[in-house]
C-alpha cells in the first residue's frame, strides 16, 4: 500500500465525504429553504460555508487519526491486517498529521467566524 492510500484509509475518507454530504444537504435542503421561506438570509455565504465544512472535515480527520494513534494495541489484536498506523505511518507522523489537521481546522473555523462577523460576540445582559 502506498502512503498515500495509507492516509486516505488513516482518515477514513469515506466517511468524510458522509460527513460533508451531509452538511451540504442540511444546508441546502433544509437551512436555507427554511430561512427562505420567513423571509431570511442565511448568516453564511456560499464560500464562507464551504470553508466551514472544510473545516469541520479537518476536525474529524484528525479525530480519526488520533484515535487509530490510541488503538494501536486493540487494533494488532482485533484488526491487524487493517492497521495504517505503526505498520505502514510512523506513530510521529500520525500525530503530526492530527497536530495540523486539528489546528488548520480550528484555525479555519476562527477565520470564517472572524469574516461573517462573529469571532466575538459580546454579551447583551
Amino acid at each position: 500500500m502506498t502512503l498515500i492510500a495509507a492516509f486516505f484509509r488513516m482518515i477514513r475518507y469515506p466517511n468524510l465525504i458522509y460527513i460533508a454530504l451531509t452538511q451540504l444537504l442540511l444546508q441546502f435542503c433544509v437551512v436555507a429553504p427554511v430561512l427562505q421561506k420567513s423571509g431570511l438570509e442565511p448568516s453564511l455565504s456560499w464560500p464562507h460555508f464551504a470553508l466551514l465544512c472544510l473545516s469541520t472535515l479537518m476536525v474529524a480527520a484528525a479525530g480519526y487519526i488520533i484515535n487509530d494513534y490510541f488503538d494501536i494495541n486493540i487494533d494488532l489484536v482485533n484488526k491487524p491486517d487493517k492497521m495504517v498506523v505503526e505498520k505502514i505511518i510512523n506513530r510521529r507522523w500520525a500525530m503530526a498529521w492530527h497536530t495540523m489537521l486539528n489546528m488548520a481546522g480550528v484555525s479555519l473555523g476562527f477565520l470564517v467566524a472572524f469574516k461573517i462577523g462573529q469571532f466575538y460576540r459580546a454579551s447583551s445582559r
